[in-house]
C-alpha cells in the first residue's frame, strides 16, 4: 500500500493491476486443471468400460465351449442378441452408460 496523499492510504492502481493478473492466472490454470482431468477420466471410464465388454464375451465363450465342446466362429458373433440368456448382451449395446 502506497500513500498519494497525506492522511489517505489504499491500493495502487499498479497493484490492483498485480493482484488481478495473479488471480486470473490461478483462475485459468484451475479451469485448464479441471478439464484435463475430465479428459483423463473419460478415456479411463471407456477403456474400463472395454475391459467389462472382453470379459463378458469370453464369459459367453467359455459357457459355449462347456456346454457345445467347440468355440464358435467369433466373427459372426452376435454383440446385439444374448444367445446364451446370460443377461450379457446389455453390455454389447450403445445405451449411454
Amino acid at each position: 500500500m502506497t500513500s498519494t496523499r497525506r492522511g489517505e492510504s489504499g491500493f495502487s492502481l499498479v497493484e490492483v493491476m498485480v493482484a488481478l493478473t495473479v488471480i486470473t492466472t490461478g483462475i485459468i490454470g484451475t479451469i485448464s486443471m479441471v478439464s484435463a482431468n475430465r479428459a483423463i477420466m473419460e478415456t479411463s471410464w471407456a477403456q474400463a468400460r472395454m475391459g467389462m465388454i472382453a470379459d463378458g464375451v469370453m464369459n459367453e465363450l467359455a459357457v459355449q465351449f462347456q456346454r457345445d465342446g467347440v468355440l464358435p466362429v467369433t466373427a459372426a458373433y452376435d454383440f446385439e442378441g444374448d444367445p446364451d440368456a446370460l443377461g450379457l448382451a446389455i453390455l454389447f449395446t450403445d445405451n449411454g452408460y
